[in-house]
């Protein structure tokens, strides 16, 4: 999702989520209200409805990937692109933001996302890419690539995967962070 807006435009929140619309004014099958419907329906599901008419620029940093979370909801893609999506968000908007992205996954979209976060991973995505210095290291189903020997060696510090216990996902833990060497001054 990409986030850059110029200061300097007063764009509202509103404005914002309505460029996704964008590529489908030209479709004579779809209406004003059909572009109203998707606006509205977005910034709901996103929780920014109650920002509609503030500037843009004010929003906080969480409050606007949230905010373009919206326009990618209304653009209605077949095809979504997310980087970090949860960077900067607090548990509560990270978790609605990951379910909004695995629903849309579930309505016939390809969603493709970068993570760090290990366990939002596991408990979001269907297959997974794990990379390590720019190379594919392992692909897979979810349960295939989080495996404690593929992230020890990865990341360099033993790792164990287990069970979640409240979601049907694995739960991966740093057991202990290996010696390195630290650099003399």
């Amino acid at each position: 999702m990409g986030s850059h807006v110029p200061a300097d435009i007063p764009f509202t929140v509103r404005s914002i989520v309505e460029m996704g619309r964008h590529p489908h004014r030209h479709d004579p099958a779809l209406t004003k209200a059909d572009d109203r419907r998707a606006v509205e329906e977005a910034m709901l599901r996103t929780g920014v409805g109650e920002l509609a008419e503030r500037v843009y620029a004010t929003l906080s940093s969480g409050e606007r990937l949230r905010v373009f979370l919206a326009r990618v909801l209304a653009q209605e893609a077949p095809i979504v692109l997310l980087d970090e999506p949860t960077a900067n968000l607090d548990v509560g908007h990270s978790e609605t933001v990951l379910a909004e992205a695995k629903a849309m996954s579930r309505a016939s979209h390809t969603v493709v996302s970068v993570f760090h976060d290990l366990n939002a991973a596991a408990f979001y995505c269907d297959r997974i890419c794990l990379l390590a210095e720019g190379k594919v290291r392992a692909t897979g189903s979810v349960r295939e690539v989080l495996r404690g020997d593929v992230l020890s060696d990865v990341y360099r510090q033993k790792m164990e995967v287990v069970d979640h216990p409240f979601r049907d996902c694995p739960l991966v833990l740093v057991v202990d962070q290996v010696d390195r060497p630290v650099p003399s001054p």
